[in-house]
């Protein structure tokens, strides 16, 4: 799947599943272990630059909200959502923060987060 998104829906992704992996100031082994999966994705050869331009380039929900935004115009909304939905359940528990960040992408992007 991960194959066939741009390099914007990508960095969205990371950056999504990076703030969604530490709402609750804990990344488990779980949460590492779906990071790493999603790595080794045929098509994301460049996770690992992808992931640092993440790190340089969103420090806050508003730099989130910006990259969210710009996936609006592209064809892979439910696959980032799917993803992220999937690492905020890993460990568990869905928490306030997590949901934060799902709301905001369902709400961009026109999608009900209810039905994930």
């Amino acid at each position: 799947m991960i194959k066939s998104f741009n390099k914007e829906e990508k960095k969205a992704l990371v950056a999504i599943l990076k703030f969604i992996a530490s709402a609750d100031g804990n990344i488990t082994d779980e949460e590492i272990e779906k990071f790493n999966k999603i790595a080794d994705e045929k098509g994301f050869e460049d996770f690992t630059e992808i992931f640092a331009e993440v790190d340089k380039e969103v420090h806050s929900m508003d730099d989130l909200k910006f990259l969210i935004h710009k996936v609006r115009e592209q064809t892979h909304e439910q696959d980032i959502l799917r993803y992220a939905v999937d690492i905020a359940r890993s460990d568990g528990e869905i928490i306030p923060g997590e949901v934060e960040v799902l709301k905001i992408m369902g709400d961009e992007w026109d999608i009900d987060i209810s039905v994930l």
